[in-house]
């Protein structure tokens, strides 16, 4: 009986000349299928700079058994530009981790530790990161679109330009993150704590504030319409030259708070 080896497997899923030389030179083309469905040949090609770009790929047409790679990253590793859609990363290592340019679209990174991480301009749309601890993580210009960020902790974050949109982040800590120029449109962040974040430029056009701490946040020039600030707090909030257009302001706290230029024609207040 015959054994379905690598490299047929990859033909038999289109894979293109350069797949098939790339099995050679990890030592995989001859092997048999099912002698390669190991964590340790996972480990290999996420370590890999140009195979790990297809890791999502071989899994998708089976080649790779589906499977948590919780034990198949290490501290610091080096996994930019790695398809990893939908890849279980649940409680996953990923701390110092390069993750630049990575596709994580729908990825489940539930409670990972991703701390000081770099994820420059990932996609990460659409993920899991409940409860993820990203402190100092670098997400500029990533896309978080329509990620659940429930519980995250994003404190001194840098996520400057990066797509928030539709994003759940209700509970989330970011203090001191570094938000400038963020598209957080109708993204949830009631009751997220954003003491000192920098806010400025930022999009929050229907964004829910509900009772989120915004104490000394930077807020200047950020489009605040339709946004709902019911009871959150502003104090000492530097909202120059923000835009409030048709805002819920009903019992916030705008002790102290800087409101110079501000645009508040038929902003709700109480």
């Amino acid at each position: 009986m015959s054994t379905t080896t690598i490299g047929a497997a990859l033909q038999t899923a289109g894979a293109c000349e350069r797949g098939l030389q790339l099995a050679r030179e990890l030592g995989y083309h001859d092997c048999p299928l099912e002698q390669v469905q190991t964590p340790q040949v996972v480990r290999a090609i996420l370590a890999h700079p140009e195979a790990r770009r297809h890791y999502g790929w071989l899994v998708r047409v089976g080649i790779l058994p589906a499977q948590s790679l919780r034990g198949a990253v290490q501290v610091g590793a080096d996994l930019s530009g790695a398809d990893l859609y939908g890849a279980d990363l649940r409680r996953a290592d990923l701390r110092r981790a390069d993750l630049t340019g990575a596709d994580l679209r729908r990825a489940d990174l539930g409670g990972a530790a991703i701390s000081g991480a770099d994820l420059r301009g990932a996609a990460i749309s659409g993920a899991d990161l409940r409860g993820a601890v990203l402190c100092g993580a670098d997400l500029k210009g990533a896309d978080l679109g329509g990620a659940d960020l429930t519980g995250a902790d994003l404190r001194r974050a840098d996520l400057s330009g990066a797509d928030l949109t539709d994003a759940d982040l209700v509970g989330a800590g970011i203090s001191g993150a570094d938000l400038t120029g963020a598209d957080l449109y109708g993204a949830n962040l009631r009751g997220a704590v954003l003491c000192g974040a920098n806010l400025r430029g930022a999009v929050l056009r229907r964004a829910v504030l509900c009772s989120a701490d915004l104490r000394e946040a930077d807020l200047r020039e950020a489009d605040l319409r339709e946004a709902d600030l019911w009871e959150a707090d502003l104090w000492e909030a530097d909202l120059r030259e923000a835009d409030l257009r048709e805002a819920n302001l009903r019992e916030a706290d705008l002790w102290e708070a800087v409101l110079d230029g501000v645009e508040e024609e038929e902003a709700q207040a109480g």
